[in-house]
């Protein structure tokens, strides 16, 4: 059985490199999906998600039922393995930016996690 591993750029308290295992390499790769632009690489359109472009738009019910959509497909559609259980999006208190609940299923682990979408920097808020 392959054994997901992957090791960021962070250090933690040790002062080493941390190591990503299971669900968090999920987590950090959906982060890694949110901040490309679909269309940004000319040899592939359909890469990447159309996240940031709903910090601009009204919060109704139907925009935000858009979104949670959006989120649910493009994790589909990159990691199919994963499974999306919850996805809710708040706001964040700031202009022009929006907070992402996603609580997902992966090989038994289930987490959630708080991503703060803004035009120029996604990022995963800690627990």
């Amino acid at each position: 059985m392959i054994k997901l591993e992957r090791i960021i750029d962070r250090i933690n308290d040790n002062g080493d490199f941390i190591k990503l295992e299971g669900v968090d390499i999920i987590l950090d790769a959906l982060k890694r999906i949110f901040g490309i632009r679909r269309g940004t690489y000319f040899w592939d359109k359909e890469v990447g998600s159309d996240i940031v472009s709903y910090i601009y738009e009204f919060k109704d019910n139907l925009t935000i039922q858009d979104l949670k959509e959006s989120i649910s497909d493009t994790l589909y559609k990159y990691i199919p393995n994963c499974r999306v259980e919850q996805v809710e999006i708040y706001d964040s208190g700031e202009q022009d930016s929006l907070i992402v609940q996603i609580t997902i299923y992966y090989k038994g682990q289930r987490k959630t996690a708080y991503y703060k979408i803004q035009e120029k920097n996604i990022s995963l808020l800690d627990q």
